[in-house]
């Protein structure tokens, strides 16, 4: 089952970044640095390559419950339960 609260904010992001390049990206193509444009797209794609390869966690052949285990936090003596676990608790 999908966290839909994500989907949510990861569908909304994405339409947000794809409006902010369709309206930026044209003057861009026309102006000065119409030959290097690529390179704005290319440095925010290693970026984010790099941002996604140090904080994601794997979760591949995991259940929910223990993709929610992973991204507990823990701090000054409370933990953050997730919804997953409260129902896990229950059973």
């Amino acid at each position: 089952m999908a966290n839909y609260k994500g989907v949510a904010v990861g569908t909304a992001v994405n339409w947000f970044i794809l409006v902010l390049m369709g309206l930026f990206s044209a003057p861009l193509f026309d102006g000065p640095l119409k030959d290097y444009v690529f390179l704005i797209f290319m440095t925010i794609n290693i970026l984010a390559t790099a941002i996604y390869y140090c904080f994601l966690k794997e979760t591949k052949d995991l259940s929910e419950a223990k993709v929610a285990q992973l991204y507990v936090r823990k701090g000054k003596g409370i933990e953050k339960v997730l919804p997953i676990e409260v129902e896990l608790q229950k059973q």
